[in-house]
């Protein structure tokens, strides 16, 4: 998979879940602590959220935020 695909994959996640519980970016950097400005760029893939900061996102929606390496089929060496 290539680095970039998990940035799509957040992005996608985060804008997906914002919209299913009917929250605006002022309403999740509010709950957050982090700026309506860094959302957004989050949203638009126009910066990588850190750690840090997508267990933050996870816990305003209600979630918690789980990490794992997992065997991958297609890596290439």
């Amino acid at each position: 998979m290539p680095t970039q695909d998990i940035y799509i994959e957040i992005q996608q996640m985060i804008l997906g879940e914002r919209k299913k519980q009917k929250m605006t970016q002022k309403e999740l950097a509010k709950r957050t602590g982090i700026s309506q400005a860094n959302i957004s760029k989050i949203e638009n893939g126009e910066t990588h959220p850190t750690v840090d900061s997508l267990k933050k996102i996870a816990e305003a929606f209600g979630k918690r935020l789980l990490i794992s390496f997992e065997e991958s089929e297609d890596l290439e060496i």
